[in-house]
C-alpha cells in the first residue's frame, strides 16, 4: 500500500500536520548539506592541486634553462671553439612562459 495524495489534498492537510514547514526544513537541510559538500570538495581539490601551478612553472623554467645551456654547449662542440657565454636572462624566460600559445590568445597561467 502506497501513501498518495493529490496536490489539492496535500494543501488541505498541510496546515494540520505542518507538512509544508517540515518540507521546507528538510529542503533547507539538504540544500545546505549539498552546499557544504560542494565546499568540502572544492577545498580538497584546492589543497591537492594548489601547488600544481608552481610545480609546472618550475618545471618549464628548468626545461628552458637546461635546453639553453645544452644547445650552447652543443654549438660550441660543433664549431670546435669554446667561449664564455652569459647566463640566461630570467626576464626572457618569463616572457616565453607568459606568451600566449593558444589560438584564442590565452596562456592558462
Amino acid at each position: 500500500m502506497y501513501f498518495f495524495l493529490y496536490y489539492s489534498q496535500y494543501i488541505l492537510l498541510a496546515p494540520r500536520y505542518n507538512f509544508i514547514i517540515a518540507l521546507q526544513h528538510s529542503a533547507r537541510y539538504h540544500i545546505s548539506r549539498l552546499e557544504a559538500l560542494k565546499l568540502q570538495v572544492q577545498q580538497s581539490l584546492e589543497l591537492m592541486f594548489g601547488n600544481q601551478f608552481d610545480r609546472i612553472d618550475a618545471a618549464m623554467r628548468k626545461t628552458y634553462k637546461e635546453g639553453y645551456y645544452r644547445t650552447a654547449c652543443e654549438i660550441q662542440k660543433g664549431v670546435g671553439v669554446r667561449w664564455d657565454f652569459s647566463g640566461l636572462d630570467e626576464r626572457k624566460i618569463e616572457k616565453i612562459i607568459k606568451k600566449s600559445w593558444a589560438p584564442d590568445g590565452k596562456n592558462f597561467f
